[in-house]
């Protein structure tokens, strides 16, 4: 309750001060408005000065715009490899989706077979596992092979291996 009684007083007294300001009249200008007549001989004999650039200005003008120019043709190609990378990046990606399951499904399946192959080999001897049931499941290089258009290395240097990889 006081603070509303406090905040009406205020309120009253701000009103009380701004009053009288606002009732008194506008004044007039200080000095009259004057008109200045001009000579009529100095109207229409001589044209205004035109402006002429420097030389020095034209060149830095030409250049500026040169320069712009080329500004926009450079970031046009940056752009455009940009754009052209990210749709490379996004067809990578979308190629790839499912390489994670793929790869564990194959380790998963070539530690299965190595079990059964060292299990059947100690029975029946060295070999006798992949005379019956055949080769090792292999990875599909067709599919989950080197992307074609990253830099392999084996394109540029040799085998490490002694044995030439056969695909």
């Amino acid at each position: 309750m006081k603070t509303a009684i406090k905040i009406g007083m205020v309120s009253a007294l701000a009103l009380a001060a701004a009053a009288p300001a606002m009732a008194q009249p506008q004044a007039a200008p200080q000095y009259p408005a004057q008109q200045y007549q001009r000579d009529p001989q100095d109207e229409g004999s001589q044209p205004p000065p035109s402006y002429q650039p420097t030389p020095q200005y034209q060149q830095q003008q030409q250049q500026y715009q040169q320069d712009q120019q080329d500004y926009q043709q450079r970031r046009g190609a940056y752009d455009a490899s940009k754009d052209a990378y990210d749709a490379r990046r996004d067809n990578y990606e979308a190629n790839r989706a499912g390489y994670q399951d793929a790869r564990i499904a194959y380790e998963h399946r070539l530690h299965a077979w190595e079990r059964a192959r060292d299990r059947y080999d100690a029975r029946y001897g060295y070999g006798a596992y992949i005379r019956v049931y055949g080769p090792a499941p292999a990875w599909d290089y067709r599919h989950w092979g080197p992307y074609e258009g990253a830099v392999a290395v084996d394109r540029y240097g040799r085998p490490v291996v002694a044995v030439e990889p056969r695909y």
